[in-house]
């Protein structure tokens, strides 16, 4: 009983892997032209669903759930490819075709900047920590974490009064927490020292 259910599964799993294969040469013999595959993923390898492809300017696919899309190309052929969605950095870059071939992109978001942000403060390197946070602002200019890190970043390299005017920003944006209110305690403890 257990092996005829287990001959069954086998058999289902690779109907669908057949099938699933078959898709992809049928639309290939049916369209007669080239086909190109992409991946999107963001930072954390994690699919990215939704993001426009453009190809030579025209909008050509979207990705679907598992960050995939499919161009029909001419052979031998470069293409400018642009990637955009809303909360991630836009991708502009070119490729030269080659059928069944798989282009490969990561796109990144304003919560992975700020990640990134945080490890390069942790290394020391604040210049590259400062414009992690400023891209991430730029895709999402109403994040107050990401002004309050700025003010962070600032207090770090000596420079009280951006450091001041970024907590002041991160108050206006919704800011709340103490940490703030803590920091421009000590920030402006420090100004009054270097006077």
């Amino acid at each position: 009983m257990k092996k005829r259910l287990l001959m069954i599964i086998a058999s289902i799993v690779l109907l669908i892997a057949v099938s699933g294969c078959n898709t992809v040469k049928e639309m290939r013999i049916k369209d007669e032209q080239p086909t190109m595959f992409g991946m999107i993923y963001d930072w954390g390898n994690n699919p990215v669903s939704g993001v426009s492809v453009y190809v030579n300017g025209a909008f050509t696919a979207t990705s679907d759930f598992q960050g995939r899309f499919v161009l029909a190309i001419n052979k031998n052929d470069e293409y400018a490819i642009r990637l955009e969605k809303k909360g991630y950095e836009t991708i502009d870059g070119f490729f030269i075709s080659e059928p069944l071939s798989i282009l490969y992109y990561r796109m990144i978001n304003a919560d992975e900047l700020i990640g990134e942000a945080e490890k390069h403060i942790e290394s020391f390197e604040y210049d590259s920590a400062l414009r992690c946070v400023d891209r991430a602002l730029a895709l999402e200019e109403f994040r107050y974490d990401a002004a309050y890190l700025k003010g962070v970043i600032y207090f770090k390299q000596n420079k009280f009064d951006e450091a001041l005017a970024a907590l002041e920003l991160s108050r206006q944006l919704g800011y709340t927490g103490v940490y703030a209110s803590r920091l421009q305690k000590v920030i402006e403890e420090k100004k009054n020292e270097t006077r």
